[in-house]
């Protein structure tokens, strides 16, 4: 099971739908979301939880995704275990990043972040490069490469490759290309 905290974009909001939609596809997910609990796919791969604050965090292996509309997160959270995937072109996010000291994944259009965008065949592909050497949560290390998504609904960058590195952390291989 995968814990996955979406910080800041709550509700039906691009990121969380987008995210919801990549997890449901590749095993399935409950999504706790405000006073809402829901559960699709096939299989429960993932847990999602969406916050819109976060105090505490007691879950050592979590995913932390962090929206544009950050409106409060204790910045003194430390866990050498969590990955925090950010939009680096935000700056709150790659402040609460540096100081918390969770393991950083950039995600932007700039050469050194992560994972970054190469190109769009049209408004629902897009082709996704990993740019550095990405550990799954298994340990094992997957080397830069780039790979197709095809969305469902025309969106943005960021939550595509948000997306993306989740699955790709969670041991999914984009190697067919990754749909949700």
């Amino acid at each position: 099971m995968h814990n996955v905290v979406i910080c800041g974009d709550c509700g039906k909001k691009i990121l969380t739908r987008t995210i919801v939609n990549a997890c449901f596809a590749y095993g399935g997910a409950t999504v706790v979301d405000g006073d809402k609990i829901y559960s699709c796919g096939n299989g429960q791969r993932y847990t999602i939880f969406c916050m819109t604050t976060l105090s505490d965090l007691y879950l050592p292996d979590a995913i932390i995704v962090l929206g544009k509309a950050l409106l409060q997160i204790r910045s003194d959270l430390s866990s050498n275990e969590c990955v925090c995937i950010l939009d680096s072109g935000v700056k709150s996010a790659v402040n609460f990043a540096a100081k918390t000291g969770f393991k950083a994944i950039g995600c932007s259009l700039g050469e050194h972040d992560t994972f970054g965008v190469s190109g769009y065949s049209d408004e629902n592909t897009v082709l996704v490069s990993l740019r550095r050497n990405l550990q799954r949560s298994d340990g094992i290390f997957l080397e830069p490469m780039d790979f197709r998504v095809t969305t469902e609904e025309n969106c943005p960058a960021y939550p595509i490759m948000a997306a993306s590195a989740i699955l790709l952390m969670s041991g999914i291989s984009p190697e067919n290309g990754l749909n949700f």
